[in-house]
């Protein structure tokens, strides 16, 4: 390089490595060889012979990534052609994607341009069956028919890259365990995470068992599931009651089984629910499961509980003794609340039996005061009220006796009514009625047809009209007998005076 401080020089080597770029793997691309868990791939490399005596480096990507993935060259007898095999994959039937370039061994050469090739690994039995518990079960009976009933086994599906090929399924057989032999004429449907066995004998031993499937065979390792329904087992014993789900304190709660002798445990099982029927789990998902010790009746999740989840809870025994099954929550009839632990139902217990006893003592004294209010008695004034709709006053007049004062009566009308006519208003007339008769008030004769009923007496009423009116509403009176006559009396009858009958 030539400038104003002269001539500028920098030498530099490059190696054959660095300046050439290997040409793209993968023209006229085949596989060969390709098995469940491995691929060997062969492409035209017209090239081949310029770069004999050199080393080649490989660049391998894989999606999904491998861990174990081994490249191995392989001899070939044609020199305008190469050929590697790719070991080491783990999954059958399974879509990868491989990456590859090249370059001469050396670090500063460049990579070639890659080559992407898709394939699908060789279908193969699936790696296992899947995975069953010991309380996984639930019998239905059968209303019409008391020999038979509805056997329904859940378990926990295999992961789909465990499936290892085409048209997989389950299979599930019933083998009588005391007779050795396959029970027939079953009705079993079998989904992706249960199977429903209908025409199932309600009496024997039975072995249930689970197998993985597909286009190529049977797992080989099966899940087996033993059901006792002998009779007097006490099966009915071994199986958790009134599973009750709390969504405000997140937990699940049941109560204990009536065989707690060899409990273990119990298993609670959680699901996504089926959209079109909340008595099945959702096909696509996998039943969860989690252990709880013996002493407990509740399960704290680990996750907010709604609506679309289901729940079961089983009873886990030690030794020989099998569990009853479980009991899912949508279809139990009966739910009761607050089962935490048998101290809270202890503490509840005690607080009803305390309500109960403060209701006895309330209803008690409320007893006590009805009957002490029943026994008061309310005395009112003589003459306020008279007994009898039909009878009436008669005021009469008199002027052949006075009488000055007031004496005791010799007798008192029984009390009816208060509403009395005030006296003052028509004292004025019994006054001029008074000075305009010359004689004594007729004597009303017990014989009289006026007389004829109790209804028709008249009662003669002492009054005292000195009393004044204008502050009183009712004025002072005497009630005397219908048959006597104030002429016979002692003391003068002047403050004796007769008025019409008036009613209210």
């Amino acid at each position: 390089m030539q400038d104003q401080l002269g001539s500028q020089e920098l030498r530099f080597t490059r190696s054959r490595k660095e300046l050439i770029v290997l040409e793209t793997p993968g023209e006229n691309l085949e596989e060969f060889n390709k098995s469940s868990s491995s691929l060997c791939l062969r492409w035209s490399n017209k090239q081949k012979s310029n770069h004999i005596g050199y080393n080649i480096a490989w660049s391998l990507e894989l999606e999904p990534k491998e861990d174990n993935l081994t490249w191995t060259a392989q001899p070939e007898k044609s020199k305008l052609s190469e050929s590697f095999c790719l070991t080491g994959l783990s999954y059958a039937y399974r879509k990868y994607a491989l990456t590859v370039r090249r370059r001469y061994d050396d670090s500063r050469a460049h990579w070639s341009a890659p080559l992407v090739h898709e394939f699908v690994t060789a279908p193969a039995i699936p790696s296992r069956p899947p995975i069953v518990w010991p309380g996984g079960y639930q019998f239905k009976t059968n209303t019409s028919d008391s020999t038979s009933s509805e056997l329904l086994v859940y378990w926990q599906q295999i992961q789909a890259c465990e499936r290892n090929g085409p048209q997989f399924k389950y299979h599930v057989q019933v083998h009588n365990s005391r007779l050795n032999t396959s029970v027939e004429n079953l009705d079993i449907q079998v989904e992706t995470n249960m199977a429903s066995i209908r025409n199932m004998p309600t009496s024997g031993s039975y072995e249930i068992i689970i197998r993985s499937a597909n286009s190529v065979g049977k797992s080989k390792e099966s899940s087996q599931l033993m059901i006792s329904q002998e009779a007097g087992s006490g099966l009915e014993k071994r199986i958790p009651k009134y599973l009750e789900v709390s969504k405000a304190k997140k937990q699940i709660s049941w109560q204990h089984v009536e065989q707690r002798e060899n409990l273990i445990g119990y298993s609670v099982y959680w699901c996504v629910s089926n959209v079109t029927n909340r008595n099945k789990c959702n096909n696509s998902m996998a039943i969860e499961m989690n252990h709880v010790d013996a002493q407990r009746n509740y399960y704290d999740t680990p996750m907010a509980i709604d609506d679309s989840y289901e729940w079961a809870v089983s009873a886990n025994y030690n030794g020989t003794l099998l569990s009853g099954g479980m009991i899912w929550r949508q279809w139990t009839p009966h739910a009761i609340p607050n089962l935490k632990s048998a101290d809270q139902n202890s503490r509840h217990g005690l607080e009803g039996v305390i309500a109960l006893l403060i209701l006895a003592g309330c209803l008690y004294l409320l007893f006590r005061k009805y009957k002490y209010m029943s026994n008061i008695k309310v005395d009112l004034p003589p003459g306020v009220l008279i007994e009898g709709k039909d009878e009436h006053i008669e005021l009469l007049p008199s002027h052949q006796q006075n009488h000055h004062h007031l004496g005791a009566p010799e007798k008192i009308p029984n009390i009816l009514s208060a509403n009395i006519k005030p006296l003052d208003l028509i004292l004025p007339t019994v006054a001029g009625e008074i000075d305009a008769s010359p004689s004594a008030p007729p004597t009303r004769s017990p014989n009289s047809s006026n007389s004829s009923s109790s209804s028709s007496l008249t009662s003669y009423v002492k009054v005292d009209p000195r009393q004044n009116s204008n502050s009183l509403n009712y004025i002072t009176m005497q009630s005397l007998a219908a048959n006597t006559n104030p002429v016979n009396q002692s003391n003068p009858i002047s403050d004796y005076v007769m008025a019409t009958p008036f009613y209210r």
